[in-house]
């Protein structure tokens, strides 16, 4: 059986029309939400190992992470 939409076109355009992403305070842009890839080398067994971890990036903090 085929479930009929509650609502019509104007509806939809409501519900692509609304902005769900947070934004900084500062500069106003959105902020992405990145894994960031750090490398760390070893000493005690010369081995070299990754730390990651997820931050928030937007245009006021963009230059200390993408270099």
């Amino acid at each position: 059986m085929v479930k009929r939409s509650k609502g019509g076109f104007a509806e939809k355009v409501a519900k692509s029309s609304v902005d769900l992403k947070i934004h900084c305070p500062v500069c106003g842009e959105a902020i992405e939400v990145v894994k960031y890839i750090s490398t760390i080398n070893s000493p005690e067994n010369n081995a070299m190992r990754f730390k990651e971890k997820m931050i928030k990036v937007c245009k006021c903090n963009r230059s200390e992470f993408y270099k």
